[in-house]
């Protein structure tokens, strides 16, 4: 869940600590602290059922303070702290990949950079780089989203340029977005490089060149969707669906952004009592 803070003159704040190079910020707040939180969960996750996990991510907010980011832009940003953050943990893909899970609920701003093409005469690109930071500014995880893949060059191009891009300053993972459907060529090059033989390792997805977990994420309008189950649970508010490529996990699981604005947040006192009578364990890789 996120909203736009706009200040007398109806134009977003600039913060001074903000780096040059950002073009969009959002901070990340706690709605209600007596309420479920994403620290909550990665103190205990074993003792949180799925609606516990969703009730954290609805105590998430994303605040744009520095820019106006387009709703691709939005969305992702979301999504990564909370639907990604809830299908990791009903799949069990936080148990391999439990650094880069976790740093999530440390996130303290998302500063997001847009790419350019040119040297004198720089044009835009669809193309962003999104870190997640603590509040100390450290890098925790990166993603890029690629909305649309240049002329002059390629899909596969674009996500070795990211490698590139990411390697030595990722923090703990890094996520990939393009549009669907991704092209082939990058799917099977992840799936090599992250030895999706290894019936272990192929979760734990290390990505040579930064040696940190790589999740490849598919994009889709909820309005080609229509009539899936995925766009049957699509928040109308927003209107993309992502869906985790890779690693491949056995049980599919679609995320989509945003949850109920009047949604109840359970007291967590309750829930420890709840927990300890019958305790729910996610699915485990």
């Amino acid at each position: 869940m996120y909203h736009e803070e706009l200040n007398l003159k109806g134009t977003f704040p600039l913060r001074s600590n903000m780096p040059p190079k950002a073009n969009f910020i959002f901070e990340v707040r706690t709605r209600i602290s007596e309420a479920f939180t994403l620290d909550s969960i990665v103190r205990s996750p074993r003792t949180f059922k799925p609606k516990d996990v969703h009730s954290a991510c609805q105590n998430t907010e994303l605040v744009v303070t520095h820019g106006e980011p387009s709703s691709e832009v939005v969305n992702l940003a979301t999504y990564v702290m909370t639907d990604f953050f809830a299908m990791a943990h009903a799949t069990g893909l936080y148990n391999r990949q439990k650094t880069l899970w976790e740093s999530l609920s440390k996130v303290n701003s998302v500063q997001v950079k847009q790419l350019s093409s040119g040297v004198f005469n720089k044009q835009p690109l669809s193309i962003f780089d999104f870190s997640f930071l603590d509040y100390k500014n450290k890098t925790l995880l990166l993603a890029s989203l690629v909305g649309k893949v240049p002329a002059q060059s390629n899909a596969l191009g674009q996500l070795k340029s990211f490698v590139s891009r990411a390697s030595g300053k990722c923090g703990a993972g890094v996520l990939v977005f393009f549009p669907a459907p991704i092209p082939l060529e990058v799917i099977e090059f992840v799936q090599k490089q992250t030895h999706t033989e290894d019936p272990v390792g192929r979760y734990e997805s290390i990505m040579p060149g930064i040696n940190r977990p790589f999740d490849l994420l598919e994009m889709n309008d909820s309005n080609l969707l229509a009539g899936s189950e995925a766009a049957a649970n699509c928040d109308s508010e927003y209107r993309t669906v992502f869906q985790l490529m890779h690693p491949d996990l056995k049980k599919k699981s679609l995320g989509f952004v945003g949850l109920p604005a009047n949604a109840k947040l359970p007291n967590r006192d309750r829930h420890m009592e709840e927990s300890a009578e019958s305790p729910e364990q996610p699915n485990s890789l």
